[in-house]
This record gives C-alpha cells, structure tokens and sequence, in this order.
C-alpha cells in the first residue's frame, strides 16, 4: 500500500530507508485512528511509543506502525 509522500520524514542523521510521521495528526491519517484513539491505546501500551524529535515535535516510525497495523488485523482474524 502506498502511502502519501507529505506524510514521511527521513531522518538526515540516520539511515536512509527510516522513516518517520512528522506529527500525531499524520499518525492518525496512516493508521485510519482518530487522535483521541491513538493516545488512549498509547497510554494503555497498545500502539507503539511516539518518537520525540525536537522540543515541539514527535512521530512514530512507519515500520512499527506497519507492524501494528500487520498485528491488529492477524488479531482480527482469529
């Protein structure tokens, strides 16, 4: 599934093939969750830990959403 360019960041510093949502509102619209949603289930422990990359900014790696993504639907078919 492709995804929206505008919704990656690559990290300069680090590998090239890493990449990260740039905010939780980009979050929200790769996983298909409201925002609410996303912090509640974080909270709980249930959705994998925001990445803080400046004072002001965090986001996740899209690799670990895709992991949770690829879970929760092997979870739902059980």
């Amino acid at each position: 599934m492709t995804r929206p360019a505008y919704l990656m960041f690559r990290q300069e510093d680090g590998p090239a093939d890493v990449r990260m949502t740039r905010c939780l509102k980009e979050t929200a619209a790769y996983v298909g969750l409201s925002i609410p949603t996303i912090t509640r289930l974080e909270r709980q422990g249930m959705f994998p830990e925001r990445i803080r990359r400046s004072r002001h900014s965090a986001g996740h790696f899209v690799e670990e959403l895709d992991q949770w993504i690829r879970e929760r639907a092997a979870a739902q078919r059980r």
